[in-house]
């Protein structure tokens, strides 16, 4: 909700498809592969492809990169006894896992489209 009061994006893009901000694979992109600062990669459309957190201007909103896209968060969250919630969406199709997008599993679980991300709270 941030975002879209924020007027920074609107609640098509953060709800229903979030390809125009987001590492999708129905995206094409420029990356920083090796982190000399220069986005010297792309990565074509219609390939899934993981790249490194924070490599792409494209990818981030309010300055911050990949909400969308890229892997999906484990967050603190609880589902259940058992389960704990993920959010955003990964390398996907961008209306298939949309920003707003989250679902649960158990935290022992992990595969290459599961990641977090440190965050600082401040009030």
């Amino acid at each position: 909700m941030w975002l879209i009061e924020s007027e920074d994006k609107t609640k098509a893009q953060v709800a229903t498809d979030s390809k125009e901000w987001g590492n999708y694979d129905n995206v094409s992109l420029q990356y920083d592969s090796d982190g000399d600062g220069n986005e010297d990669s792309t990565k074509e459309e219609n390939r899934s492809t993981r790249i490194p957190a924070g490599s792409s201007e494209q990818t981030k909103a309010k300055n911050i990169y990949d909400l969308a896209g890229n892997v999906y968060d484990w967050t603190i969250e609880a589902c259940n006894t058992y389960d704990r919630m993920l959010r955003g969406g990964y390398y996907d199709r961008g209306s298939d896992s949309p920003a707003s997008y989250r679902f649960y599993n158990v935290p022992t679980y992990s595969n290459g489209s599961y990641g977090c991300r440190a965050a600082l709270f401040i009030r």
